[in-house]
Formats: C-alpha cells, sequence, structure tokens
C-alpha cells in the first residue's frame, strides 16, 4: 500500500482502484494509516463533524460502499475489518505500508535505512488529498525527511565526501522550504567547494518563501551568512514583493477548488496553457517562456494555511490565501520574488498577478452559479 504520492493499493501484485470519491479515498487513507479497530461513532464524528451521529454514520456506509465498489467487491476487501459497531485494518494483518516501512527505516538509524527511508518520501504523502489530517501529516513526514536528510549530510561530509554532502542538504531543503537552519547548511557546504553564487541563490529564494508565505524576513544568523559570502560584505536586493487582492462572489469552497487542482490552472492562470502533474507535486507550465516547459511545484502547505506555488527555476514564490466573507470570499495573492531575479521577472510577475486574479475569480463565480467554465 503506497501513501507517498497519490493513493495506491496492491492486493497479491494486482493493483485495485482508488475510489474516485476524495472522501473515500480519504476515510481509507486514515484507515491505513492508523491501523487496528475503531469505533464507527469515532470516524464518522472525524470526518463528518457538522453533522449529527446518524447522519455521520451514514455518511461513513455511503464513503464504504464506495471503497468496495472501487477496489471489487467484498472478497477484495477481507483485509478492512467493518462490524456494526468498529471498523479497521487489524493490527496483524500481514500488509507492507510505505509510510510504515519509512518510520521503521527511520528508527533503524543506519545510513543505509536512512537512505531507503528517503527513497520512499521522495513524493509527498497523499498528494491527491487536500483534507487538514492529511495537511497535517504531510508537514509532520515533510520535517521527518529533512531531518533524515541532514543527519546523512553530516556523516558524509564527515567522511569527505562534499558533493554528496551539498545534495543531501539540497534535498533537506526540497522538504523543508521554510528551515533556515537547513538553508544555511546548505549555504556553507557550497560556498565550502567554491560556489559562493549558488550559495546565495539559495539565500535568495528563502527569503523569497519567507517573504511570500510567512510575511517576515530571514534571521539575522542567515543575513549574516549572506553578508559573509558576499565580497567585501557588500548588500544585494532583497526579495520584492507583489500583492494583488480581489473579492469574489463565490463562496471559499469553490475557489479552493480551482486553486488545488493543479489541472485546472490552466482555466484562470494568465500565460499557462498546459499543465502535467506528476507524483511529486510538479507540473509543466507553458507561457512564460514559449515552448521552454518550466519546472513549478504546487504545494498544499498547512502552516501557509493556502496554496504555495514554487518555481523550480527562477525561485518565485505564489502563496494564495482565502478570508470567507458574508457573501463570498477575498482572494489574496502574494508573490516573492528573489533579489537577483526581480530585474527579469518582476514586472512579468505583477502582470500576471494583475490578469491571473480576476480570471480566477471569474471561474469561480461561474462554477457557483452552475455555467461551464469558459477558456
Amino acid at each position: 500500500m503506497c501513501l507517498f504520492g497519490p493513493l495506491t493499493v496492491e492486493l497479491e501484485g494486482v493493483s485495485l482502484r482508488s475510489p474516485t470519491g476524495a472522501t473515500a479515498r480519504s476515510v481509507l487513507a486514515w484507515l491505513l494509516l492508523h491501523p487496528g479497530l475503531h469505533a464507527r461513532a469515532q470516524v464518522a464524528g472525524r470526518f463528518w463533524p457538522e453533522v449529527g451521529e446518524d447522519a455521520a454514520r451514514a455518511s461513513l456506509r455511503t464513503a464504504l460502499w464506495e471503497i468496495r465498489r472501487a477496489v471489487g467487491g467484498e472478497d477484495r476487501l477481507q483485509w478492512l475489518s467493518a462490524s456494526r459497531e468498529r471498523i479497521g485494518v487489524p493490527w496483524d494483518l500481514p500488509r507492507w505500508v510505505d509510510v510504515e516501512e519509512f518510520e521503521r527505516r527511520e528508527e533503524s538509524g543506519r545510513t543505509e535505512g536512512l537512505e531507503a527511508a528517503l527513497q520512499l518520501a521522495r513524493w509527498p504523502l497523499l498528494s491527491d488529498l487536500v483534507d487538514d489530517w492529511v495537511l497535517q501529516r504531510r508537514d509532520d513526514l515533510h520535517d521527518r525527511a529533512a531531518a533524515i536528510a541532514l543527519k546523512l549530510a553530516k556523516r558524509v561530509e564527515a567522511e569527505g565526501d562534499k558533493a554528496a554532502a551539498i545534495e543531501w542538504s539540497r534535498r533537506a531543503v526540497r522538504h523543508a522550504p521554510l528551515d533556515e537552519g537547513a538553508h544555511r547548511a546548505l549555504m556553507r557546504r557550497l560556498a565550502a567547494v567554491g560556489e559562493r553564487g549558488q550559495a546565495l541563490t539559495a539565500f535568495d529564494r528563502l527569503e523569497a518563501a519567507l517573504a511570500a508565505e510567512v510575511g517576515v524576513g530571514p534571521s539575522p544568523p542567515t543575513l549574516a551568512l549572506a553578508d559573509r559570502l558576499r565580497s567585501g560584505g557588500s548588500g544585494s536586493a532583497p526579495a520584492r514583493v507583489v500583492e494583488e487582492t480581489a473579492v469574489c462572489r463565490a463562496p471559499v469552497l469553490e475557489v479552493w477548488k480551482l486553486l488545488q487542482d493543479p489541472m485546472r490552472y490552466p482555466e484562470w492562470w494568465d500565460g499557462l496553457v498546459e499543465a502535467e502533474p506528476t507524483p511529486d507535486g510538479v507540473i509543466r507550465r507553458m507561457g512564460a517562456l514559449p515552448g521552454v516547459p518550466i519546472p513549478t511545484r504546487i504545494e498544499l502547505r498547512r502552516a501557509a494555511a493556502g496554496v504555495v506555488v514554487r518555481c523550480e527555476v527562477t525561485g518565485i514564490v505564489h502563496l494564495w490565501t482565502l478570508e470567507p466573507l458574508r457573501e463570498g470570499c477575498r482572494v489574496r495573492l502574494r508573490a516573492a520574488v528573489p533579489g537577483q531575479e526581480a530585474g527579469a521577472w518582476l514586472e512579468h510577475q505583477r502582470g500576471e498577478a494583475r490578469a491571473s486574479l480576476p480570471r480566477l475569480v471569474r471561474a469561480a463565480e461561474r462554477a457557483a452559479a452552475g455555467a461551464p467554465t469558459a477558456p
């Protein structure tokens, strides 16, 4: 059973179809990540807290029916125990779950075990789900993977392998893009092999991520390291921030549906004509440079309470957040451009933001009204 990336279940080497409904997939994933038998009322209350117990239990029955239908019937679902009062995956059931294997490898502490753990965690947890519990667990696993990568970087550095130490540091930063300690470690290791320019690029991208997602600048230790890396201690241009806001008459849910589905971005993102998602959240954007694919990472980050879009080439970071209003919601975009990229990309980002935000609002309002989405 694979939970890193999209939910995938196999039985005796045969892939089983995953439920089409997001809630049914979420229920199945939660049961797989929490083995043991749980009271039906507890599970129902977790997933349908806004309704009474009877209605929640009825919704749970519907989700279980959808799971059975997807996997091919009761005969292929014997590993899921369900009685009138309890439901779950028995503890003693022989199984292989990639998240459980990640944790076993992590606990081993051995280098080969830690490397295997990171191989399993190369994709985000349940990348096809956006439930709050998924985002929370995903953030936790990202943090743990970053810590493993930093531990491996120290080990190979002690053995004299500077190139491997840099690669493990880069892996840590990918898992924890706001972790200043991980970025400082990467900057120091790059500088140690004469790559001061790459070290300062890492700093610029951290600065842009902090500006977009948290609204703050790097801490004094990080700024001091960046200053030491610059010749003569001279400063550089800070990250530049573009902010746009619009009021949408559609409810939050309609806007959220558009933001959390990268395949729908061409409907409203100015200049984006094609999107191809992969399990690690990277898509191929077309438009800013005609004919040139630009890898962009789409992340649903619980800590930022929004959707983070991070360009792998330029380091530009977009944060989309929503504020419920009495009628509709307020949509905010904050885009941060690394200082060294501002000359080439700042005005482009302003134009892109001013064009994309109204298109997003219109697409959400059409969806709320039941009208077909216009190109």
